[in-house]
Formats: C-alpha cells, structure tokens, sequence
C-alpha cells in the first residue's frame, strides 16, 4: 500500500487508499490543495492491479512526472515525484506488511467499526480493534449465526490506520460493493457482504478528515479579510445611514416650516380678507 507526501515539507504522508485518492481545490476530493494554478480535479492516483497510476484532468496542462510533463494515465513508483502546478508530491512505499506493525493508537483504532445492515443481527454496531476475525466462531471477535458464513470467514485489519479486509478462505466468499475479494482495502462507506449478511464499513477517512494543503493560514486570513469588510461596510453603510436619516428629518423640518409659514400667510390672507368685506357690509348698511 502506497503513501504520497507533501516534498520538502514536515507534513505526514497520506494513505492512498484504493481504488483512487482524488486531487484538486474542489472540496469532493481526498487531498484539498487551494493554491493558485490547481484546477477543481486537478489529478487522480488511481490503483489498479497492485501498481499505481497518475491520472491526470483534460483541463490540467501542468502534471509532470519526474520533470517529464504527461497528459494521459502513466504508472508512478516509489521516490517517483509528481508535479501539479507548482506543487510536488512524492511516492511512497511504508515499509512490508509483514513487517511487525507499529502500535496504533485507540484513538485511531476506535474510528473504525462495522454496522450490520442485514441479516438476523441487522442494527448492531461493533467497534474494531487492530486485528479482528469474523464468523461464526465462539473464537472470533465479531460472531455471526448465520449457516451461510463460515467459522472463520474474515481478517479486517487495522493497518497504519485504514482498513484492510481478507477473505480467510470462506466458502461463500468476500464481496465489497459487490465485487468479490481475496484481500483489499476499504473505504468508509463501502459494503461488506459475508454470506448473504451485510455490513457497512465505517472509518475516520471522512469529509471532515480530508487533507487541506496550504489552505489553513491562508482560509483564516481570508475569512478574517472578509470579516473585517464587511465590518467596515457595515460602518460605511451605519453612517450612510445615519447622515441619510439625518437628512430626511433636515427636510421633513423644513418642510414643516414651509408648511408652518404657508399656513400663517393663509391665515393673515383670510383675516385680511374677511375684515375688507366686514368694512364693505358696513358702509353698504350706512347707504
């Protein structure tokens, strides 16, 4: 099983866990780089017959292998460096599985664990530790009942944290997602089928845990940049505001006044008025 690491850099390598690991700025991929020049899916690193290949997007003119540019699937090996953009990559290969295997944390450990979706035991969880056998075995760690399921039919190990899954020579076989297996990894959400029992596969390699490059410092700026905008617009847009209402209340005064004066000069026209005509009444009467 592969890894691919960040070059040059402290970062810890990620697990290529098959059958791809997606590469882009997009957030549907497995690697997230929001750097300027990487494209939405920028390249896959596919897995297929125990090698691995570099597939790069129609739209990226920019992956290189090497230093050699390339624009169609091309197989990858170890110390092989990728170029995406402006970012380097490099391939490797973890030391032998049959190598002893580091001790895993629980923490990491306890992120795995087996939902059954079918079967008599349909609704039960179970947590998976580094080594777990399932079957219908009192030996086993995961029992099932089910005459379709042999004693031992299952090997799912925990191994530098993902999921490896081994058919322990089952009369019925293992299928993931519907095709049969003697040994591959699994994903978190894939199906496990064992007899006719389903499980589903639950594990830590999920959106929340997708690796971000160069992005951390540069999200917080930018969300800081923006904050502090529309904090500023909001204090442009206050004082707009403020001077608009002020404003209108300088001109409905006004208009008040205005209002006021017209209604005065109306009053004094009237009184004006009503007065000649008392005057005209009286000398007419005197006549």
């Amino acid at each position: 099983m592969y890894q691919i690491k960040l070059k040059n850099t402290e970062k810890e390598p990620i697990w290529i866990i098959p059958p791809k690991l997606s590469i882009g700025c997009a957030d549907d991929n497995d690697v997230i780089i929001n750097k300027a020049g990487i494209k939405q899916h920028h390249a896959d690193l596919v897995i297929k017959d125990n090698g691995i290949y570099l597939l790069p997007d129609e739209s990226a003119n920019d992956v290189s292998i090497n230093g050699k540019a390339i624009n169609t699937a091309q197989p990858v090996k170890t110390s092989d460096v990728i170029r995406l953009c402006n970012i380097e990559l490099e391939i490797l290969e973890p030391k032998s599985e049959n190598a002893p295997i580091p001790v895993i944390q629980d923490s990491v450990s306890d992120k795995w664990y087996i939902e059954i979706i079918s079967g008599s035991n349909t609704g039960e969880r179970h947590a998976l530790k580094k080594l777990n056998i399932i079957g219908r075995s009192p030996e086993c760690e995961i029992i099932f009942s089910e005459d379709n399921i042999s004693r031992k039919h299952a090997r799912l190990d925990i191994i530098g944290g993902a999921l490896k899954i081994t058919d322990m020579g089952s009369a019925n076989g293992c299928l993931i997602n519907g095709t049969k297996i003697t040994s591959a990894y699994a994903r978190p959400g894939d199906t496990l089928k064992i007899g006719q029992v389903e499980v589903s596969i639950n594990g830590p390699f999920l959106d929340a845990d997708k690796t971000v490059i160069g992005t951390p410092l540069e999200r917080a700026i930018e969300t800081e940049t923006s904050k502090q905008k529309k904090t500023n617009s909001n204090k442009n847009n206050t004082l707009i505001r403020r001077e608009q209402i002020l404003e209108s209340k300088q001109a409905l005064q006004n208009l008040n006044n205005q209002e006021d004066k017209k209604t005065q000069t109306l009053i004094w026209v009237s009184a004006i008025i009503l007065t000649l005509v008392m005057l005209s009444s009286a000398i007419f009467v005197s006549l």
